[in-house]
């Protein structure tokens, strides 16, 4: 199941969407983190307002 995600304008799986997952979850924060090669990193906080 995908959808698609019009900030990235990309199809993005359902269930790896950050926001789809708390709705789906029923969380009301979140964190997402990414690492990329070379010691940088990115991360991400969520909170449903």
């Amino acid at each position: 199941m995908s959808r698609l995600n019009s900030a990235r304008e990309t199809l993005v799986p359902a269930k790896l969407d950050p926001a789809w997952s708390m709705h789906r979850d029923g969380l009301r924060r979140g964190v997402v983190t990414l690492c990329i090669d070379g010691g940088q990193g990115i991360a991400l906080a969520l909170e449903k307002v």
